[in-house]
């Protein structure tokens, strides 16, 4: 979700919410798209079964408006942006799930944590009203490290031995973004960070293509800058390839054939996703020819080959997730309100 339309919901949330209540097991069947509901900030998790294409919704509480989540070693992470804290579900053998504990992630309550991701036994958290990444270490089960990285920070991504977080430098006081953002590089050894690259206005997601390339989606300021991505080589960390997509772009996944989707918003008749070739760069549909979905395309995965899986959610109307493969949109469901982040959930 745009960084602007966060706020908007964060001065409701703080108006009074509260947090919905976990069901103590609940039992995955086969492969699953679990996805994070905003649900009025109480926050609230449906299930997508891939198998037979049936939905469950609304099945247990995460926490005050999740903002993402990582399946991993059998186990499901999902952090909560105004709750600033952690639930974690532990995916047993037999496939049942259950709340294993909820951790927090702020001792003054106001980091407002938005993406993380885990390299080796620590998960690094970005931070976007304290300026800073968390460092959680999973063996110890416990915050380690504050490092600060600037304002406005938003998806952390694992790059070879490095962790790449992308910080738009937004200003609050003055409600606006820089022409230009930045990758600020943590080195997992020292925790602290080791390089910067510049790239355009308010970097918001990242992905890795199949040649290790860092593509980085640029969302531009919702106004008079277009969305852009840059393609980044990590090894000398230079940017080889910057593509004017337009429109303001927000996550991305990249499919093993190599196709690279973009969910791009539309909060007005349409929603939009846009595609190119990632290892060309070549454009097959951006701003001038979408893939059209239902209305406020933010968040999208893919669920193997071409398939994707896009969150959608309109203001006071419709809230789905659609299904494509390719450009081809070949079902939605209707997972509850304010479908947000998402992850591929494979039996174990």
């Amino acid at each position: 979700m745009p960084i602007v339309l966060t706020f908007i919901l964060t001065a409701l949330l703080l108006l009074g919410c509260s947090e919905s209540k976990s069901p103590t097991q609940y039992t995955i069947n086969g492969r699953t798209v679990a996805v994070a509901n905003y649900s009025g900030g109480a926050g609230t998790l449906s299930l997508i079964n891939l198998d037979d294409n049936t939905l469950q919704a609304n099945v247990v509480g995460v926490g005050n408006t999740p903002n993402d989540m990582i399946y991993r070693n059998g186990k499901l992470y999902v952090i909560n942006s105004i709750s600033n804290d952690m639930n974690i579900f532990n995916i047993s053998s037999n496939s049942t799930l259950s709340l294993q504990k909820t951790v927090s992630l702020s001792d003054s309550g106001g980091n407002s944590p938005q993406h993380f991701a885990i390299a080796g036994d620590k998960m690094y958290i970005s931070n976007f009203v304290t300026d800073d990444v968390t460092v959680y270490n999973l063996n110890q089960n416990k915050i380690t490290r504050q490092i600060p990285v600037g304002s406005g920070s938003a998806d952390v991504k694992v790059v070879g031995n490095e962790v790449w977080v992308a910080v738009s430098q937004y200003n609050s006081d003055m409600f606006t973004f820089p022409d230009t953002g930045y990758i600020k590089i943590i080195s997992p050894v020292t925790n602290s960070v080791v390089d910067s690259i510049a790239v355009a206005t308010n970097p918001q997601f990242m992905a890795i293509d199949g040649q290790g390339r860092v593509h980085v989606v640029c969302t531009g300021n919702y106004l008079d800058k277009m969305g852009k991505i840059y393609i980044i080589n990590p090894v000398d960390r230079q940017i080889v390839q910057t593509l004017d997509i337009g429109g303001t772009p927000a996550e991305i996944v990249i499919s093993s054939s190599g196709s690279a989707f973009v969910a791009a918003g539309g909060w007005f008749g349409d929603g939009l996703i846009y595609r190119y070739n990632a290892s060309t760069g070549e454009i097959l549909n951006g701003f001038a020819k979408p893939i059209l979905s239902h209305i406020g395309a933010s968040r999208i995965v893919c669920t193997g080959g071409d398939t994707v899986m896009v969150s959608c959610s309109e203001w006071g109307g419709g809230q789905f997730v659609d299904q494509f493969v390719g450009t081809q949109r070949i079902a939605s469901f209707e997972p509850g309100d304010g479908p947000g982040a998402m992850v591929l959930i494979t039996e174990r």
